[in-house]
């Protein structure tokens, strides 16, 4: 399974630098209105691959698994856990960031309601969709594929390594395309790799393998896919809402991963994490819907 991962990460990565180059030279000089970026095609294109790759190395990662999560509980439970769960979360994260201290690098900048109507709708829907994914794979496929030969403890820590690794190779949006070359889709890379570079990376390392982690034990625990998107999404609006409402600081200027990870960095953060723990197995280990793995 391990030499099935490193092919699928590998196999992915090189595909899709040596595809996208291609189609975007060609969609953005045969095609009238493209105005798309590059790094935001790749991120297209690899999806696109990792799923073809994932189909080719499927008796590796049983996808059937992550089906059979959506289908094995009913609608009126599916959808409590999820609110539950997403609502526990977003009032957490939302209280704890009232008293962040945001070490004079960012401000708060009110906006208007209009504004916060429609980010918070593209902002939840967004979230979901990436819940959805990232819990399919991460703690669905990938986690039972550790789980086949490691103990839950030792896969819960390589599931959420892969996890928090792939949640710093970040889009790097500066990069422009230039010339058609056969390495131009491995320059990317190096643009992409630079992004991973910022102050308090640590930090947000731990920070994220934390959330990682966290979710792990939680769909180990109480076996609803439901309750991890509910959290996850939770997570990803309060870090969006965060976003929204701050602006750096006069004379301060921050690259968009600092900005992105800036709750995780900070203990704060971290104690989000550990209440939101704390009130998710106190709610849902009362009812009898879920029974420890």
């Amino acid at each position: 399974m391990i030499i099935a991962l490193i092919i699928l990460i590998l196999g992915s990565l090189i595909v899709s630098a040596i595809i996208s180059p291609s189609l975007y030279y060609f969609l953005s000089n045969y095609v009238s209105g493209f105005s798309f970026p590059y790094s935001r095609l790749f991120d297209r294109v690899l999806m696109v691959v990792i799923f073809i790759f994932l189909l080719i190395l499927k008796k590796h990662f049983n996808i059937k698994e992550a089906i059979k999560k959506f289908t094995e509980i009913s609608k009126k439970c599916a959808t409590k856990d999820f609110f539950v769960s997403f609502f526990i979360t977003l009032s957490v994260c939302i209280i704890l960031t009232l008293f962040l201290d945001m070490k004079d690098r960012l401000v708060w900048v009110p906006k208007t309601t209009s504004y916060y109507v429609s980010k918070i709708i593209k902002a939840f829907f967004a979230g979901v969709l990436i819940s959805v994914l990232e819990e399919s794979f991460f703690r669905v496929i990938l986690l039972n594929a550790f789980k086949k030969k490691f103990t839950f403890l030792i896969s819960a820590i390589l599931c959420s390594f892969c996890y928090m690794i792939a949640h710093f190779i970040a889009p790097a949006k500066s990069f422009t395309f230039e010339n058609l070359t056969p390495y131009v889709g491995f320059e990317y890379y190096v643009e992409v790799i630079k992004t991973m570079f910022f102050p308090n990376i640590f930090c947000a390392f731990i920070g994220i393998f934390l959330v990682g982690f966290f979710l792990c034990y939680i769909i180990n625990k109480f076996n609803s896919i439901y309750i991890n998107i509910g959290i996850h999404s939770g997570f990803v609006m309060a870090m969006k809402l965060f976003i929204y409402s701050t602006g750096e600081a006069p004379n301060v200027i921050m690259n968009r991963m600092e900005r992105r990870y800036f709750l995780v960095e900070e203990p704060l953060g971290w104690l989000a994490i550990g209440l939101v723990y704390i009130l998710i197995t106190i709610v849902f280990s009362r009812s009898a819907s879920h029974n420890a793995k």
